[in-house]
């Protein structure tokens, strides 16, 4: 059977015929909305709080001057899509928070011969982060990953300490 191309980067299907463009928003928006849940939206609160609280003492205290870096508060931007709400992310050490589809918060956490690694892993061993983080291993290494992502973001989301 041939296959239809059209020679635009536009899909044929939306050429020719008016199909509304689905836009779901953010889970994090939906996973604060409910008010049947008000035990996993108090969870969800504390997660980022906790998030937001380890964020900010690590950029004041442990990220050395001349560091570049990448934050982005992704809550409002649906281009990043609807499970990103934070990415924080330097040489040596990432941390992102997202809400899965089962409207919890999660965060993913990943060192490369972070100077401070031990002081973090021992918060993580506390409430709220001993349920909700997790270590990813970025392939092919985390430098390479960390290099993409200075390369491919907008700069306005780059910052030098």
């Amino acid at each position: 059977m041939a296959e239809l191309k059209h020679e635009s980067s536009t899909p044929i299907i939306t050429t020719h015929y008016n199909v509304p463009q689905f836009q779901r928003r953010k889970l994090w928006v939906t996973a604060m909305s409910t008010t049947k849940r008000q035990q996993f939206r108090n969870q969800n609160t504390n997660v980022e709080a906790a998030f937001m609280r380890l964020l900010k003492e690590v950029k004041e205290q442990w990220l050395k001057p001349g560091t570049i870096y990448y934050e982005k508060d992704c809550r409002q931007n649906r281009d990043e899509g609807i499970m990103s709400m934070h990415c924080f992310i330097t040489p040596h050490f990432c941390w992102l928070l997202q809400c899965n589809f089962e409207y919890f918060y999660e965060i993913e956490f990943a060192f490369h011969n972070c100077d401070y690694e031990a002081h973090i892993r021992a918060e993580l061993r506390a409430y709220p982060f001993e349920k909700h983080a997790k270590e990813e291993n970025f392939m092919p290494d985390y430098p390479t990953f960390y290099k993409a992502v200075l390369a491919i973001q907008d700069k306005k989301y780059v910052h030098l300490r």
